[in-house]
This record gives C-alpha cells, structure tokens and sequence, in this order.
C-alpha cells in the first residue's frame, strides 16, 4: 500500500464514531492491507528503489524485498470474491485476467475497473485520458495544484 492510502485507514479509524459506521453499515468489516511485506514503493517501477547516481539500493530495499511485497500483495488480491482496480495499471489487468480466467479463490470473480465507475466521484481517468470528464478533472487538479502552490508560496513569504 501507499503510505498515503496507511494514513487514511489510520485517519479513518481515529476520526470515525464506530456507532455511526455500524449503522451504515449491514456487515462487519476491516481494511486488508499488505504491510507487514509491502516496501511500499508506490510504483510499478522496482528501479526507484535505486539510487541513479550512485546505483546503491535506497533504503537497504533489495530485489528480494521487492519481489516478496509484489508476490504477497498478488496471493492477497487472487483470495478476492469481488475486485475493484485500476486499470489504467498493468498489474491490475494482469489481476483482472488471472481472476475472470479462474486462477483465484472465488470460483467466479466480479470485477470492475474505476474508470466504469457508475459514480463519477470515484471514476478514475488514465494520465492518457482525453474526453471531456477526464480533460475537466485533470485541469481542475490543475488548478487546486497551483492554488496550494500559491497559498504555500504566499506563506513563506510572510
């Protein structure tokens, strides 16, 4: 996982009335999270974890390590009955295909990617994506971006 997707779970948890959650709520429930085997590096790019210049391992993060978090994280998402990704992502169309070809533990695995999202809340637009949804929430990004920037820029200079 992300270190940022560990301090929302975190967040959640701390900031959450449990009564509420259980009232909205018609199941128990728990985040599933890889970090006990997870060098969270973020990316689907294990050659971050090397410093170009020097070409030293950061972190004393090795190929081994690497190699355990992505292969844990592969058996932890194949146990799914029901599977949410992104698939702007290789590895979750990778997963998608091992999952609707029978390779995890449900015998008939419901998957949809966030870009097909019914709500467009939580649909996800590629880095690539060009219709008109994506091209307004890339330049409203935008504009928050440079709005923080301006605000931090502004702070300093007080």
């Amino acid at each position: 996982e992300s270190q940022s997707v560990l301090r929302d779970k975190e967040d959640f948890f701390n900031n959450s009335d449990p009564n509420l959650i259980k009232s909205i709520l018609p199941f128990e429930y728990d985040f599933v999270t890889n970090e006990d085997h997870d060098v969270m590096q973020e990316t689907g790019h294990p050659k971050e974890h090397f410093d170009s210049y020097t070409k030293k391992e950061k972190e004393d993060i090795t190929s081994d390590h690497i190699m355990l978090s992505m292969i844990s994280s592969l058996k932890l998402q194949l146990m799914a009955k029901y599977t949410i990704g992104n698939c702007c992502s290789n590895f979750h169309l990778l997963l998608f295909h091992f999952l609707q070809s029978g390779c995890g533990a449900a015998q008939d695995n419901v998957g949809q990617c966030l870009q097909e999202n019914e709500d467009a809340e939580f649909r996800l637009c590629c880095a690539w994506g060009k219709s008109e949804e994506c091209t307004a929430k890339a330049a409203a990004v935008e504009k928050e971006r440079q709005r923080l920037l301006n605000n931090s820029t502004n702070a300093t200079n007080k």
